[in-house]
């Protein structure tokens, strides 16, 4: 089953601060998933990507990361087949390299 469309969404976790809230739309329907970060977070976990700036939610907005997600990852990701978790981890891995 082919991803055929993602979006994000800047939205705010249980405790008031943004987070990212992305859809993801395939033949079956829509599947939606936040991604709220944790209270402490240690080395080995994903960054986050803020937008540092303070007039938007002391800095802590995700507009940055929604955009990315959007704008970049997004139009790489439809037509991949949403079962091959390795195949869309690599290609998540290639991105990343690609946008530094």
């Amino acid at each position: 089953m082919s991803i055929l469309k993602i979006h994000a969404r800047e939205i705010f976790d249980s405790r008031g601060n943004p987070t990212v809230e992305v859809d993801l739309y395939t033949k079956k329907g829509l599947f939606r998933a936040a991604v709220p970060s944790g209270a402490s977070t240690g080395i080995y976990e994903a960054l986050e990507l803020r937008d540092n700036d303070k007039t938007r939610y002391m800095g802590k907005g995700v507009k940055r990361a929604v955009k990315y997600i959007n704008d970049f990852l997004a139009p790489a990701l439809c037509n991949q087949v949403s079962q091959k978790q390795l195949t869309i981890s690599i290609k998540l891995l290639h991105l990343h390299w690609l946008a530094r």
